[in-house]
């Protein structure tokens, strides 16, 4: 199971609560991006089975895969920090052991009954200023039209809601959370920081999907169930011009309506999000570059 950082969680927090799409299921991914509500179909069903390979394979051009593929074989050769790995050996070997979920559970417990006698009561104050925060930075963004802004406060405001109703420290849902994480660990064949990085590039993109896996269980066990969200979407062709296309989504996550309007571009027949390659990329290597893009699929 590969090393998931806090950045990598948030960014596949950004890439599935601002770019969701969904739609139905068939076997061949790849074959359905030849039309632009296709292509975006492949990628949602993909994302609805946490099949990270099914996902860069329907959404990401073979020039830009070749690419992707280079550049991780060529980070396998890199050397690895030796404070890194002892760090991801230490956390595997924690949450793949058979009493994995009873011993966190007891580690927690002091900090968990701390935050309700202590931190609790701030939440509300810290929730509000974050969301001040991300507000003000949308409403600063030089890039997002009117439109954009407006769907973009709209799920900020859904997950403000959200993290205000979510109780974070219940027992029962705390031990459901640990149980997702223990078993994706105790499945993965991965051990060592140095066995990650020399896994071929799909099998690194299997390990991807199950870690993948688990972050959703945890996100519906706190609910925010992403599934029935994926199956609410529906899809408009706007408008398709020689070999660019504009595809709107059409969703329904936490008891609101969203829209969200993708730009989609054609290569050798098929229909693939604008950014998507470059944005796989920075969500695999986990740059620290605080300029980089999120990964949002076929973002606009």
């Amino acid at each position: 199971m590969p090393r998931v950082s806090f950045r990598t969680a948030s960014l596949w927090l950004m890439m599935l609560l601002i770019a969701l799409f969904a739609a139905s299921c068939k076997r061949d991914p790849v074959a359905k991006t030849k039309t632009p509500e296709g292509s975006v179909q492949a990628g949602a069903e993909a994302l609805q089975k946490s099949d990270l390979r099914a996902f860069v394979l329907s959404q990401v051009p073979p020039k830009e895969l070749e690419k992707l593929r280079a550049d991780w074989k060529a980070k396998a050769k890199a050397p690895v920090d030796p404070a890194e790995a002892k760090r991801f050996a230490e956390q595997i070997e924690k949450f793949a052991a058979a009493d994995a979920v009873e011993k966190t559970m007891k580690e927690l417990e002091p900090k968990l009954a701390e935050f309700e006698r202590e931190g609790a009561a701030q939440m509300p104050m810290l929730i509000g200023m974050i969301t001040g925060m991300a507000q003000a930075s949308i409403q600063q963004n030089k890039e997002m039209d009117a439109a954009a802004k407006a769907q973009t406060m709209q799920m900020v405001n859904a997950l403000t809601r959200w993290l205000s109703g979510a109780n974070f420290t219940d027992r029962a849902k705390v031990r459901a959370a640990l149980e997702a994480l223990s078993g994706a660990a105790r499945a993965s064949k991965v051990r060592t920081l140095a066995q990650m990085q020399a896994l071929p590039f799909d099998a690194a993109l299997d390990e991807y999907s199950r870690a993948f896996r688990a972050f959703k269980e945890v996100l519906a066990i706190y609910g925010l169930p992403l599934d029935p969200v994926f199956a609410s979407v529906k899809t408009k062709v706007l408008s398709t011009k020689g070999d660019t296309a504009k595809v709107r989504l059409s969703y329904r996550m936490l008891e609101t309506d969203f829209t969200h309007d993708l730009d989609l571009v054609k290569i050798d027949e098929r229909w693939y999000g604008r950014k998507t390659a470059a944005q796989v990329g920075d969500m695999l290597n986990d740059e620290d570059d605080k300029d980089a893009t999120p990964p949002l699929p076929m973002s606009p």
